[in-house]
């Protein structure tokens, strides 16, 4: 009986970060306003600042995540999601989580649009079984993205100055002719 409930509970939160079609994130799409947005979400905020941004803290399978919904000119224009507290110490398998994250993406988005690897210090290049110690030392900087009707997705892994990894996805809507596909795929998360 466990497994079915458990099933249910994974498939309903995946509806939660991954919304419908008609929405470019959960209940969300470009060009809100900033009241719009925050009675788009039915729990509270950690913090906002009117009219430039709302944070949440939500999770899906079993992850936690916060989300920051910013605006530019009243409107909403960014999502910066981030994944919080994946990593214990002692495990250090952010690669792998990564992955897992990117899988699901791929499930509602489709075939990666961009996959970037960029090696800034090569000693673990030919030494997959040390990507981790690769990613935490900032010898290399991975990333993918989906570039969809309105909206561009840019999935990657960061490492703060205090050695913190995150995996972080940045939501921005797609302008015509104001970036080229390979600017939106080159900008920084």
């Amino acid at each position: 009986m466990k497994k079915p409930l458990i099933l249910l509970m994974l498939i309903f939160s995946a509806f939660t970060l991954f919304s419908e079609e008609e929405y470019d994130f959960r209940k969300a799409r470009w060009g809100m306003s900033f009241e719009e947005v925050l009675n788009s979400e039915e729990v509270e905020p950690l913090y906002s600042v009117k009219n430039e941004h709302i944070t949440y803290r939500d999770s899906i399978f079993f992850k936690y995540y916060s989300f920051n919904y910013s605006f530019s000119d009243g409107k909403l224009s960014s999502i910066f999601v981030s994944f919080d507290d994946l990593f214990p110490l002692e495990k250090n398998n952010y690669f792998e989580e990564y992955n897992e994250i990117k899988k699901l993406y791929e499930k509602r988005y489709g075939k990666v649009s961009k996959s970037q690897t960029i090696w800034y210090n090569k000693k673990f290049k030919n030494s997959p079984d040390r990507i981790n110690e690769a990613i935490s030392k900032k010898h290399v900087n991975i990333g993918d993205a989906w570039i969809l009707e309105k909206t561009v997705i840019s999935l990657g892994i960061v490492v703060n100055d205090s050695g913190k990894v995150s995996i972080v996805v940045l939501y921005k809507e797609k302008i015509e002719g104001t970036m080229t596909e390979k600017d939106y795929l080159s900008e920084k998360i």
